[in-house]
């Protein structure tokens, strides 16, 4: 399984905490042997490096890429986590499965999309447990522990 996760987002106080992307991560990586690759766009950087330095697995932190090598990256993933953002939209069109986290502020534009992707909203996105986050995408995508 390869996930992809861009923690980083735009909007100020919707973005889901970097510890807790971190857990996710290592709970993806020790659960159900799945390879982990961070995104991060402009002026991500830090986010995206902080991510990594708080997970206790390994995980590949990709360079910012040209929008062309972002998208060849991600049509290989088998499942794409970010806060709300232009890149759930570039996911769910390759077809990944996609699952976006939206705090206060969330736009309901997102409510057209019918399959390959989960809506996760949180009125305080601060609370937001990683095992809400895990149960909500474990009956979503087709990411399970090889047994």
């Amino acid at each position: 399984n390869l996930v992809g996760i861009q923690p980083a987002c735009d909007i100020k106080g919707a973005m889901w905490n970097t510890k807790k992307f971190a857990q996710l991560a290592d709970f993806f990586i020790t659960n159900t042997n799945s390879e982990i690759i961070i995104f991060q766009g402009r002026k991500e950087e830090k986010i995206a490096s902080r991510m990594k330095r708080y997970m206790k697995q390994k995980a590949k932190l990709l360079p910012r890429l040209v929008l062309r090598q972002y998208l060849a990256i991600l049509s290989m993933c088998d499942l794409f986590v970010a806060n709300e953002g232009g890149q759930l939209h570039m996911s769910v069109a390759l077809g990944v499965p996609t699952v976006g986290i939206f705090g206060p502020g969330y736009s309901d534009y997102w409510f057209y999309y019918k399959s390959g992707f989960k809506k996760i909203l949180a009125r305080n996105i601060s609370s937001l447990a990683v095992e809400k986050v895990i149960k909500e995408i474990e009956t979503f995508a087709q990411i399970r522990s090889p047994d």
